[in-house]
């Protein structure tokens, strides 16, 4: 490896001579792909070390303050291992042995010709340098065979095959036979694999070259576990041995049986899981399988679906294209789409596994449209509880300043019967209070519960049933299997509706609710005979603080229904009569029975009139 992270060889060269740093950093650059570094005293070699790397080290012998040796020993007493070579004019045996003895690779001595020195220099050094990677290899190869045999989930026995005995087994197969090592190393292998084939060794005695078998396990309790055993020769150094590699597989044979006993059983579940299950071939995207929640989900019979390509039922043609050819993208959630060309929401998680020799991919999919929509709901709700508080406080500190107002012209204490026309506006103001109390303790439940499906003509019979309708006729000619998917307020809203007819309608003397289709929005209808909105007003009645009362009945009811998207306005025609068109939009509602029954009404509903 080289300093920086180039393909040159790093080489320090150590010496207190300038003229032979660089000449050797010369000689060596150009006749090796070697980048030298240099410093004139082992001292200054010594910082460079401290902050960087080198694949080998020359130093001279003989140098001020430390000599190479004593720099060598600094290196190697501080960990350093990067191979080291003395070159130097001293050749005194001595130095040689001094040299070698404290850690140095090789030895060099200088003088004669240069280019044979700095040849066997540049030989040397590689030499070192290559040593120096087999030891380090050598020692990785042991660390890992260590850890390898130590960490295996696998049992592992080592065995003298001259006498059948153990000479080492790992933890994995200790924990499985229930002894020590200590108690296993001795014994004879038969003892606790093949006990009844003393003698008859596939690898010794039959001669056979790797042994791969199903075989029992003997446990020191005497309980026998299933297991693959695989044996082979294996040399460590100049001696042979057998490695035997044990797999437990009680839990793979409690798996065939499990799986044989209940494949019928998964069969059906395939069948009845309410999620989509789809098989399609990886290659080309074919549909080569389905379960029945599918044709409830995209409106196809499973015979429709078998050979169409499932790009067919994805609004994201080209992203599930790249799936196919990719299982590996994420495809957490897409908009798919039914027969009929709604597109809804799915969350989508798949696996690759082989079917009958070629790769399949096995997709669950579930119609997550009503999750979404709570989500999305839910959220919506925090935002206007948190309105609903202000506006609370707002009004309460209204009427409030109505009590202290009418307070003020009470004037003394002395009792006065002519004070009693002041006594009621507070009494008025009191109740007023108490009632705004009230409609905020349930206005603030707004989005408190999920969103979920209601039968609508349940809900205006409930509201109906509730409602202080005095001599008002009622009518409803709602079909009795519509439901939507609203908060569960939404009967307040209904209710506020009913109560406005009877409060503000003047003339009132009918109400009546209908329903009807435009395009795939479902319009609920609530209309009376009374004096109508005027059009200046037919939007503001939704304001917050319009009106003769607390202005927040129309403001909520738009609030409430907004949280899942049906939104509401004011259509009639002044002087004959207020009517509210409540628009709930496709996804959020159904057919109770979930079939499509959307012909021959006057927008699409059946007229079903029935007084309530």
């Amino acid at each position: 490896m080289s300093a920086g992270g180039s393909h040159r060889t790093a080489i320090l060269y150590v010496d207190d001579e300038p003229t032979l740093l660089a000449l050797t950093k010369l000689f060596l650059e150009r006749q090796g792909p070697f980048s030298v570094e240099t410093a004139e005293s082992a001292s200054s070699a010594l910082e460079k070390c401290a902050t960087g790397r080198y694949d080998a080290i020359v130093s001279d012998y003989q140098m001020p303050g430390m000599s190479g040796i004593e720099f060598l020993r600094v290196l190697r007493s501080a960990g350093d291992s990067t191979p080291f070579v003395i070159f130097t004019g001293k050749g005194r045996e001595e130095v040689v042995i001094e040299a070698i003895d404290s850690g140095a690779d090789f030895y060099v001595q200088k003088g004669g010709n240069p280019t044979v020195q700095y040849a066997e220099l540049i030989h040397k050094v590689n030499q070192a340098i290559g040593r120096r990677a087999a030891e380090n290899a050598l020692r990785e190869s042991e660390e890992r065979f260590k850890a390898i045999f130590a960490g295996q989930q696998n049992g592992i026995l080592i065995i003298d095959p001259s006498e059948h005995r153990v000479v080492d087994a790992n933890p994995y197969l200790c924990a499985l036979i229930g002894l020590p090592r200590e108690a296993i190393a001795g014994q004879v292998c038969h003892t606790f694999v093949c006990p009844a084939e003393l003698g008859s060794c596939p690898i010794t005695d039959l001669n056979q070259r790797i042994d791969h078998s199903e075989r029992f396990l003997v446990a020191a309790d005497g309980s026998k576990l299933p297991v693959v055993k695989t044996v082979s020769r294996v040399r460590f150094g100049d001696r042979e041995y057998l490695v035997e590699n044990i797999q437990d597989i009680t839990e793979r044979k409690e798996s065939e049986r499990a799986l044989r006993e209940s494949e019928e059983k998964y069969r059906a579940l395939f069948a009845a899981e309410s999620d989509g299950i789809f098989v399609f071939e990886r290659e080309t995207g074919t549909i080569i399988d389905c379960n029945e929640a599918v044709t409830g989900m995209y409106g196809y019979r499973k015979e429709e679906l078998i050979g169409l390509s499932n790009t067919v039922l994805s609004a994201e043609p080209e992203a599930t294209r790249a799936f196919t050819q990719d299982p590996s993208a994420s495809l957490p959630i897409r908009r798919h789409l039914r027969k009929d060309g709604a597109v809804f929401l799915v969350e989508i998680t798949a696996n690759v596994i082989s079917l009958k020799g070629r790769d399949v991919i096995v997709t669950a999919i579930r119609d997550i449209s009503d999750r979404r929509r709570v989500e999305e709901a839910l959220a919506s709700a925090n935002r206007r509880l948190s309105l609903m508080s202000t506006i609370t406080r707002h009004d309460i500190n209204n009427q409030i300043a109505i009590i202290q107002g009418y307070l003020a012209l009470l004037g003394g204490d002395r009792p006065d019967p002519s004070l009693d026309e002041y006594l009621r506006p507070i009494e008025t103001a009191a109740e007023r209070i108490n009632a705004i109390v009230r409609f905020t303790a349930t206005y603030e439940t707004i989005g408190v519960h999920a969103p979920v499906w209601q039968d609508l003509r349940t809900l205006v019979k409930t509201a109906v049933r509730n409602a202080r309708r005095g001599r008002i006729s009622i009518e409803c000619t709602l079909p009795a299997d519509i439901d939507v998917f609203a908060d569960p307020l939404i009967e307040k809203v209904i209710s506020n509706l009913l109560d406005n007819a009877v409060r503000h309608g003047g003339t009132v003397t009918r109400v009546r609710f209908s329903a009807e289709m435009r395009d795939r929005t479902l319009v609920l209808v609530c209309e009376d005979d009374g004096a109508g909105v005027p059009a200046e007003e037919k939007e503001r009645i939704f304001e917050r603080g319009f009106g003769k009362n607390t202005g927040l009945g129309l403001f909520l009811a738009r609030e409430i229904l907004g949280i899942t998207g049906i939104s509401i306005r004011e259509n009639g025609e002044p002087g004959k009569g207020a009517r509210f068109e409540i628009m709930v939009p496709e996804g959020a509602w159904r057919f109770a029975d979930q079939g499509d029954r959307r012909q021959g009404l006057p927008g699409d509903l059946p007229d079903q009139v029935g007084a309530v």
